[in-house]
């Protein structure tokens, strides 16, 4: 499990997805220096940024209030039950989706596409990147 879901001693992708929901720069960059210095690809990071920001961002171009069902939908697909772990995330995201904006979400998606170009191409370091790129969303 830790292999697959790259877990282990100390702290994991979802624990940054958590600080970027918080939008929470002040804890989101050691636990992105941990990340990187245990050798999780900038790439993969980068990929969970990216459904966090669209998940945040087709929660507040709702402009109504959305149960946690329907966040449920948005964020892990359709299905006919969500047990109560997946509710309670979802209720993390509505609370979430109040700390951005609908324009701020639309530009980081914009600088989302423009961070995985430069990362593919190897304009720059994949590092330095998504490091930048996290800043620019939570500062």
């Amino acid at each position: 499990v830790e292999k697959v879901a790259g877990e282990g001693k100390g702290v994991g992708v979802f624990d940054l997805m958590g600080t970027i929901r918080e939008k929470d720069l002040a804890r989101a960059l050691p636990i992105l220096s941990q990340l990187l210095e245990r050798g999780e690809p900038p790439l993969r990071i980068h990929s969970l940024i990216v459904h966090e920001v669209r998940s945040l961002l087709r929660i507040k171009e709702k402009k109504r209030g959305l149960s946690p069902q329907e966040v449920c939908s948005i964020i892990f697909g359709p299905r006919n039950y969500y047990p109560g772990f997946y509710t309670d995330l979802a209720n993390h995201y509505l609370q979430a989706a109040k700390k951005f904006s609908l324009s701020e979400l639309i530009t980081d998606y914009e600088d989302l596409v423009e961070a995985e170009a430069s990362i593919k191409t190897g304009r720059e370091e994949p590092d330095v990147v998504i490091q930048r790129t996290v800043v620019n969303l939570l500062g």
